[in-house]
């Protein structure tokens, strides 16, 4: 997905996600869990995704060891399945769910007073791509927040 705001009106929020806080592009979106974007997601050669890239998270979470939760993590699912309302971007590839945590920071990035959702389940996405008629697809590097 395009980050570049000179491409359209892309509404993308930086939502910081677990500990310490690791920024991410996320959509607003209906979805049942977010979505975060491993580092991993854009590195193989396989990849499609649009430069520059925004940052991507790094798996080692430290969020479990601060809030005291225990770290959970699913197996592979393919990412066709993970939620109905993305269907129309006809996802391929894979996921997975895990217990990580997000921040919400008044006034954004940078802002006071966070507040911290632990243990919230979220979606990984290893190397999801969005496919389009045509055969045209592109590696999500942009992830949704939905709480």
């Amino acid at each position: 997905m395009w980050t570049d705001t000179s491409e359209g009106p892309w509404n993308f929020i930086s939502q910081a996600v677990d500990y310490p806080d690791q920024f991410q592009y996320m959509f607003p979106s209906l979805t049942t869990t977010s979505l975060v974007i491993e580092n991993t997601a854009c590195s193989s050669q396989s990849a499609d995704c649009a430069l520059p890239l925004p940052g991507l998270w790094t798996n080692g979470s430290g969020a479990y060891i601060v809030s005291g939760a225990i770290l959970t993590t699913s197996p592979q699912f393919n990412a066709a399945s993970w939620d109905d309302t993305v269907r129309p971007l006809r996802l391929q590839g894979e996921g997975q769910y895990t217990s990580n945590r997000m921040t919400l920071l008044k006034g954004g990035q940078g802002g006071g007073n966070p507040q911290f959702l632990d243990s919230t389940t979220q979606s990984v996405s290893n190397n999801m791509t969005v496919n389009f008629p045509g055969g045209a697809g592109y590696t999500l590097a942009t992830g949704f927040v939905s709480q």
